[in-house]
């Protein structure tokens, strides 16, 4: 049976990526090791589901489909950088959510248990919103690199609207991560 790696997620926009690209770049300048999220792959994560089996997709499907159902599309704005999980020892460099993230938490809270009754664990960490930009692989002066971070804590990077909620397959290669869409459901009112 095929095996894959997935998750769920919100796509980020043009414009918005590019936002997104510039502030890597000025991190970029440092000259640190950080495998960098490529434009076409930039997202917004709700839930990572880790290895699954295909036979999953449908339920999957059906559950992004039962919480998209009612809600409208909304206005996404994204502002600030930071570090996970802190910048003793971060790790990841991400963009935070400054509008939007009421929306995003609802629709998290009634994806997971729906999510659970096919099999997937509750998250036990709470639900932090954020557009990973890069994982830290090694730091010349981590001080410098947090500070850097600190000057960007409120960058303004954009708005876009929330219009679906993708069910993406993970395919890591040696260039980096590659993604495809397996199921997309789109934010609508019921009528």
């Amino acid at each position: 049976m095929k095996r894959l790696r997935a998750f769920i997620a919100i796509e980020i926009s043009g414009p918005v990526k590019e936002s997104l690209q510039r502030i890597q770049d000025s991190f970029r300048r440092l000259g640190d090791r950080v495998g960098w999220v490529k434009p076409a792959g930039m997202h917004l994560t709700l839930k990572f589901l880790g290895e699954i089996e295909e036979t999953m997709i449908p339920p999957i499907s059906e559950a992004i489909s039962r919480t998209c159902a009612g809600r409208e599309p909304f206005m996404l704005h994204l502002a600030g950088v930071g570090v996970f999980p802190g910048a003793k020892c971060p790790r990841i460099l991400w963009a935070g959510v400054a509008q939007g993230e009421e929306q995003l938490r609802s629709i998290f809270s009634r994806l997971d248990p729906l999510l659970e009754r096919i099999g997937f664990p509750q998250e036990k960490r709470v639900f932090h919103p954020h557009v990973t930009l890069g994982r830290i692989k090694a730091l010349h002066d981590r001080r410098r690199f947090v500070a850097h971070a600190a000057e960007n804590r409120e960058v303004d990077v954009g708005s876009m609207m929330v219009e679906a909620v993708h069910l993406t397959e993970s395919r890591l290669r040696s260039e980096g991560a590659e993604y495809r869409i397996r199921f997309t459901s789109s934010l609508k009112i019921l009528r």
